[in-house]
């Protein structure tokens, strides 16, 4: 399984069930920690972690692998 350094907004909201305009809000007032790189957000792995604990992250990890495939 492929441990992933940053996620996309929008893989982020598929997982927790939100928008990823809904993300990319929390990302913009700084609710969540992220990194803007031109016009688009990544969010650290770290971010992800105090959001959502590593149980659900490793599941998070397996169903973006599953995407790539």
């Amino acid at each position: 399984m492929t441990q992933r350094q940053f996620y996309t907004p929008d893989e982020l909201a598929a997982f927790l069930r939100l928008s990823g305009e809904t993300i990319r809000r929390r990302l913009r007032t700084g609710e969540t920690k992220g990194l803007r790189i031109g016009d688009t957000w990544r969010v650290p792995r770290t971010e992800v972690l105090e959001l959502i604990g590593a149980q659900p992250l490793a599941a998070l990890d397996a169903q973006l692998d599953e995407r790539h495939e």
